[in-house]
């Protein structure tokens, strides 16, 4: 500790950190100092109520899960000594050991309560007082009880709250002792079990405790089934009392209540009254610890430790059993005690035929479904076996099964087969299939339209589906629903109903799937802006339409990886966060195929090309545009719709911190009923689309990079009408209209031969030296500036148009930014020039658009 209090104080002389009479952080411990976890805070008024609003020491927000967000020590302090803040505060992490303990209103006229004296004693840790002087904070290391899930748990009754981590407490350095930070993890347990109700401990341990008994079954019939069970003779010790657990009640206690929880299915009030029955049973069981009785403890850290229960287990092995007690063995082969075997038929000396048992498996490896793929024609087939009590299934193409290299793969998942056994295996399942005909049910290798029929993760009753690879399925796993459409409405989309841009990027999360009905391609929204404030908070208000925040992916993925996923959600939204992270590179190949909907044939295995389509919307942000990053790439901006400028304008840290609460507790309902309800209602709200297409479309007066944006912004609002319809969810569809015209304002990107022609510009500005006006050009010629105006060179537009010369040449001739004249009877853009005695050709700029786009090529001196 010595060496790095005296490295710390060496960066410290080197920053210039001295010791202010004002505050008292140099007294906060040495350990804490030297990591980058430090905001700063200001007292604000909200909603009638000061809040402590957590900044980063650049004047942005600062955010519990974004450590970019955090700074140095010595950089928060320096931030709150200008006096624009009132203080400094410390993130805690899951990355760190530290736990903060937090009693509000404990001390008065110099004297701390009951309670808080208490738990200072018992911690015995470092102790500061709060910025208010009322409270005090104590900071310990160690580790939340197992049995306790997440973070932030607050006695409502005594004013303690606990957090670990997603959480900031406020730090003054203002000691109540001369503690360093101590291990504490027992004493954190002891605390939660003396000032946590038992609804508040359930709670924390994910416990559901019923009003009744839920589980009716006889607690005879249970015992008996417990008695009969692999652990049958170590339950009975424990029901007549003996302590087989290190000869410790306590741990008797809990072992045989992890029995209970696994037979009682977790029924909080059945436990509690077969363990009565039990001869383990004495008076403890109804002592009080603190705000709890020890049998309520014992039996809330044996529900949340035991992650499955009987009727689970039986549901996946009694099943595994049935099938294969129904399963046509094929001659030859017999299932005995769970393993495999091949039986042969020997003569012995007598001529008499006897069996031999010859084991191929020390498992029953079966085929219980097969599927044919929806899209096209491959079979698969889906593998069931049991290991060590555990049931597996895994589905793959049938042809593995007829592969030693393939089949040797599913070692790696606990199919017991090796190099020795995979050639009768292999044997086996053919002859396996062969006396077994199974029906070919219906798969899929991702999600949305297919063919005539849509597929949603969450009510894909008809239909199995398979993900390609391990990034497919934890998009898979990401749709999952939590709460109703009304409390999503209610609390997530009410908040960003009145911010327009949120509201565009959300509403187009909706719209991603109507896309294919519309007769649409794949599109892309894109949010854009210097400040971190608010962009990733409203992709993740986006997944939230159809689950959880893990369907927001970052930037940091190869051209390939995207395309996969773009055509694993193929209908579904591929949300995009942080452009900063993309390989620029490959970026604007991207936004090309991603717009196309489908990628280049790659070759397969077997040589055949496969490719990846997708009808998607991409949701995207990041610090700058997309325009940005593919500039001169032709066409790109008519494959982009950019939002600049902060999504959440004038809002404060409650409100963040609000919508993610929200975020993170309702998701995917409300998507599965718009779902629900598009189907249903499609034929009769379809024809509406036209009269939103007809309105933008107007707006984009001709110009064909809006026009074709109008298109799709056009879906987006219709979204919000069918959402209004569907919900009568009041969208004023009006502030839409006003901010379509104001994205158009701000982006250059949609007049390409202005922007192309500016960027022309700004290139002989920067190389004056190729333009030929009183003096000889230094390099080669690229304009000619005469009498006021500059001629561009045609070998110089080739160069830096490429491809888009002729397009971008005949809109500026149609739009008169060139002058024009007259050869051989028709109209062109080139004029004839003699400049110092030597022709040129050249594309002549109207001199009054050079003035308005801030150039002058006049030479002075």
């Amino acid at each position: 500790m010595l060496q790095s209090q005296q490295i710390f104080e060496i960066e410290q002389t080197e920053f210039t950190l001295s010791q202010l009479k004002t505050d008292s952080y140099n007294d906060i411990p040495i350990e804490l100092q030297q990591l980058n976890n430090w905001i700063v805070w200001r007292l604000e008024s909200r909603d009638g109520k000061n809040t402590k609003i957590p900044y980063n020491v650049n004047g942005g927000e600062a955010r519990s899960n974004d450590a970019n967000t955090w700074s140095s020590f010595v950089d928060a302090v320096t931030a709150a000594r200008t006096g624009r803040y009132n203080g400094i505060g410390f993130m805690f992490t899951q990355n760190d050991e530290y736990i903060g303990i937090d009693i509000d209103n404990c001390y008065e006229n110099g004297v701390f309560n009951e309670v808080a004296t208490s738990v200072i004693d018992s911690l015995d840790s470092y102790t500061e007082f709060s910025p208010s002087k009322t409270g005090v904070h104590l900071i310990v290391k160690g580790k939340m009880p197992d049995w306790v899930s997440g973070t932030g748990k607050k006695s409502s009754k005594y004013g303690i709250e606990i957090y670990s981590y997603g959480r900031y407490f406020t730090f003054t350095g203002d000691r109540e002792n001369g503690n360093e930070i101590q291990e504490r993890t027992d004493e954190v347990a002891k605390l939660l079990e003396t000032y946590f109700t038992r609804d508040e401990m359930a709670a924390f341990a994910n416990v559901i405790i019923p009003q009744g008994v839920a589980n009716k079954e006889e607690d005879s019939v249970t015992w008996q089934r417990m008695f009969n069970s692999k652990q049958g003779e170590k339950i009975q010790a424990m029901y007549r009392g003996e302590l087989i657990i290190d000869n410790d009640h306590s741990s008797t206690d809990l072992s045989l209540c992890n029995y209970l929880a696994f037979w009682c299915n977790k029924d909080f009030w059945k436990m509690d009254r077969m363990f009565r029955q039990s001869g383990l049973m004495r008076d403890k069981w109804d002592e009080r610890r603190g705000e709890l009785l020890y049998g309520e403890i014992t039996l809330i850290k044996a529900i949340s430790t035991k992650k499955e229960t009987v009727s689970e287990y039986a549901n996946k092995n009694e099943l595994l059993a049935q099938e294969i007690d129904s399963l046509i063995f094929p001659k030859g082969y017999i299932s005995k005690n769970g393993c495999l075997y091949n039986i042969l038929e020997k003569k012995d000396r007598n001529g008499e035929v006897e069996e031999i048992e010859i084991l191929i498996c020390r498992q029953t490896p079966i085929i219980t479904r097969s599927f044919m793929n929806v899209e096209f024609s491959q079979l698969y087939h889906e593998l069931a076996w049991s290991d060590k009590g555990r049931g597996y299934k895994e589905v793959i193409p049938a042809g593995d099964l007829a592969i030693k290299k393939e089949l040797l793969k599913l070692s790696y998942k606990s199919l017991a087969v090796t190099d020795n056994n995979a050639k009768h295996l292999i044997t086996y399942f053919d002859r396996l299939n062969m006396v077994n005909h199974l029906d070919h049910e219906h798969l899929v290798e991702r999600l949305g339209h297919i063919k005539n029929t849509f597929v949603h993760p969450l009510k894909a009753d008809n239909v199995t589906i398979l993900p390609p690879d391990i990034g497919e399925k934890q998009l898979l796993e990401a749709f999952q629903s939590s709460g109703t459409s009304n409390e999503w409405i209610e609390n997530v989309f009410k908040p960003i109903k009145k911010h327009p841009k949120a509201l565009l990027m959300v509403l187009a999360s909706f719209t991603s799937i109507l896309l294919q009905d519309l007769k649409m391609k794949p599109f892309i929204i894109d949010l854009s802006g210097v400040t971190s404030q608010g962009k990733t908070t409203v992709l993740r208000a986006c997944a939230s339409v159809w689950g959880t925040e893990h369907l927001v992916s970052e930037w940091s993925l190869t051209k390939v990886a995207a395309e996969r996923k773009a055509s694993f959600l193929n209908s579904f939204p591929i949300i995009l966060d942080d452009t900063r992270k993309a390989d620029e590179k490959q970026l604007q190949g991207f936004i090309y195929a991603f717009s196309g909907g489908r990628s280049k044939g790659r070759g397969s295995i077997s040589g055949s090309q496969r490719e990846f389509t997708w009808g998607n919307l991409l949701l995207s942000t990041g610090e700058d545009s997309l325009n940005d990053y593919a500039e001169r790439a032709g066409g790109v901006a008519a494959r982009i719709l950019p939002i600049t400028g902060l999504p959440f304008e004038g809002e404060n840290y409650q409100f963040f911190s609000n919508l993610y609460n929200a975020i993170e507790n309702y998701y995917g309902s409300i998507g599965l009923e718009f779902v629900s309800h598009w189907n249903e209602k499609k034929n009769t709200v379809l024809q509406y689309f036209s009269e939103y297409n007809d309105i933008f479309q107007k707006k984009s007066q001709g110009n064909e990079v809006i026009s074709r944006i109008a298109r799709y912004y056009a879906a987006i609002v219709y979204t919000g009408r069918l959402l209004n319809e569907f919900f009568n969810l009041e969208i004023d569809l009006f502030q839409l209209y006003r901010l379509f015209d104001e994205l158009n304002a701000e982006n250059k990107a949609v007049d390409k031969p202005m922007q192309l022609l500016e960027a022309i510009l700004s290139d002989l500005d920067a190389d004056r030296g190729a333009v030929y006006g009183e003096y000889l050009p230094h390099s080669v010629t690229k304009a000619v500036y005469k009498n006021g105006t500059i001629y561009l060179l045609p070998s110089y537009l080739k160069d830096f148009l490429k491809s888009e010369q002729n397009t971008i040449r005949n809109e500026w001739l149609r739009r008169g930014i060139c002058i024009e004249s007259i050869n051989n009877g028709s109209v062109v853009d080139y004029q004839q020039i003699k400049h110092k005695g030597r022709k040129f050709r050249g594309v002549a700029i109207q001199p009054k658009i050079i003035e308005e786009l801030g150039f002058n090529f006049e030479e002075k001196g």
